[in-house]
């Protein structure tokens, strides 16, 4: 028996592909509705194959940096104190051992 998560994604995936593909110029799904038919449980590659393909085509948000695409303003600038001013710029060599 397939679980509910995954038959959920196929089915968004082929209303999806309906939807916004007829053609299957991006998305065939074919694929998918041989999974969901088949009523079987996924295999892990299947599975981490539908989410990747979910993920891509179902408007899941990604993550954005809102701060360095300047969507949001940066906070004020602070002066680094002066502990981290002293420190050494790269780290120390290491000693050879005379033998």
């Amino acid at each position: 028996m397939i679980s509910a998560t995954d038959a959920h994604m196929l089915e968004k995936l082929i209303a999806w592909a309906n939807e916004n593909d007829p053609d299957g110029e991006r998305l065939s799904i074919e694929p998918f509705r041989q999974m969901l038919d088949r009523d079987r449980p996924l295999s892990l590659k299947q599975v981490a194959w539908l989410k990747d393909v979910y993920d891509k085509f179902c408007d899941v948000p990604q993550y954005e940096n809102l701060v360095s695409s300047g969507k949001v303003p940066r906070g004020r600038e602070i002066e680094l104190p002066e502990v981290l001013k002293k420190l050494p710029m790269k780290p120390p060599q290491r000693r050879r051992v005379e033998e």
